[in-house]
Parts: structure tokens; sequence; C-alpha cells
């Protein structure tokens, strides 16, 4: 069954609600990219947020998602994988859009990045969760790393059971690291190390990215060679990912 509301009025909802419950630990307004910054980036909002006196970011991709309550046809063996009723949402074919391995790339650099998508599918039901406050408590996060890189131009997806505890990603059936909820997501923000092993990690993750989309080889401005890390990590993000990053 496809979802009785889109993508667009999900990721409204979800934000609105987000920075509704984190009021204390987001600064200022969430970013969100353009369409045409968004195929470049490939998340749909970064929330940046306050952990003591560290500023990080969270980079979320928002997906609506199909359910399929019956075993039928094509869909028998995802149906058996989960043991029953499943959700699922579809990834970017690579020849449209590099939206996965975007994520994957900014993921494997040490930051916060996640596919966010409902445990549901009926208006109604978004309704009550929205009204009560509760559209995130009924989603589920997955890490764009588990799935590992796309590197073919074929259909693939993301599923997950009825009640987001198993996931796992398609075309053939193989089992990711499961879906995490947001009060699991909140305590594992508040562990995030944050040094300068994970700036170096970052760095080059970043200077990957500029590779791989721009197809050109990346060379740090002298003036910046010297500089710390955190500084030339700096320089990327402003200069070809478009995001001012303030640490105090």
């Amino acid at each position: 069954m496809r979802p009785e509301f889109s993508e667009r009025e999900f990721e409204f909802c979800f934000n609105a609600e987000f920075i509704r419950k984190n009021t204390g630990a987001v600064i200022g307004t969430p970013f969100i990219p353009s369409q045409k910054l968004e195929r470049l980036l490939g998340f749909d909002v970064e929330f940046r947020l306050r952990q003591g006196n560290i500023q990080y970011s969270l980079f979320l991709q928002h997906k609506v998602s199909h359910f399929i309550s019956n075993r039928s046809g094509r869909n028998v063996n995802i149906y058996n994988f989960h043991g029953g009723p499943y959700y699922y949402f579809y990834l970017e074919r690579l020849d449209k859009s590099p939206q996965h391995n975007l994520l994957y790339n900014l993921r494997q650099s040490g930051e916060e990045v996640y596919y966010s998508a409902p445990i549901f599918y009926k208006r109604n039901v978004f309704t009550q969760y929205f009204v009560n406050n509760v559209v995130i408590d009924n989603s589920v996060f997955i890490d764009p790393s588990s799935v590992g890189l796309i590197t073919d131009f074929i259909h693939h997806k993301i599923s997950y059971d009825q009640n987001g505890t198993r996931a796992a990603f398609h075309s053939e059936s193989k089992e990711i690291e499961k879906p995490i909820k947001f009060s699991i997501l909140k305590e594992k923000l508040k562990r995030k190390k944050i040094d300068e092993g994970y700036f170096n990690k970052l760095f080059l993750s970043l200077k990957e990215g500029v590779n791989e989309v721009y197809r050109a080889e990346f060379e740090m401005p002298k003036k910046y060679i010297e500089l710390p890390i955190i500084s030339q990590c700096a320089y990327l993000l402003r200069k070809y990912y478009r995001l001012q990053w303030v640490m105090f």
C-alpha cells in the first residue's frame, strides 16, 4: 500500500517536532538545502546541535514508505525475511542521483547521518501522531553506511519490519544494521566523541566526497596547510558543501 502522505509533508512535520523536542540543544534554524543543492549534498536537513560547549550536526534524508501486508508475487522473499508485514522505501538510482553514496561518505567521515522513515503509512495515523507530538517516536533511523556504497545502476530499496526493529537492503535481501528509535539516537548523540582523530577522519572523507562529486583532485590552499585540522575541515565544508561550521 502506498503512503497516504507525501515526503514533503512528513519532512515538514518531522522537522517541526524535532525542533520542539530539542529546544535546548538545537542551534539556530535547520539548514534545508534547495533541491539543486541537495543533489550535491545528499541530505534533506542538517540540524546543528549543542552538547556542552561542542557543536556538531545531525544530517537526515527523509523517506516515506510503502506498506506490504500480504505475501504475494515478487515480495515473497522479503515477506519471509521479516516474518510478516513490512515497510520499504526506494533509494535513488545511482545513474539518477549519487544521493546514497554522498550520505555514505558523509557518515564514514564520522558525522551523524541517517535515513529517517515513518512506521506508519495512513494519513489519519500521521495526523494523530503529529497532534500528539510523537511522529519522531514512531519513525526509524537507518545508518546508510550499513548498506555500503552502491556501484550499479539498478533499483535498490531498504525494508524494515512493522515494529521497526529489523532492516534489510535489496535487490537481494541482505540484513543491515538494525534501525534505531529516536530515544536511542538521542543517547548516542550524547556520547559522541569529538577529538583530533574525529577531525582527521572527517577531513579525509570530505576530501574524498569533493573528488567524487566534482571529479577533480582536491588541493588545500597554502594558507590553510599549516592551520589545525579543524580549520581545514571548516574550509572544506564552507567552500564545497556550502556549510558554515562554528565551534567554541
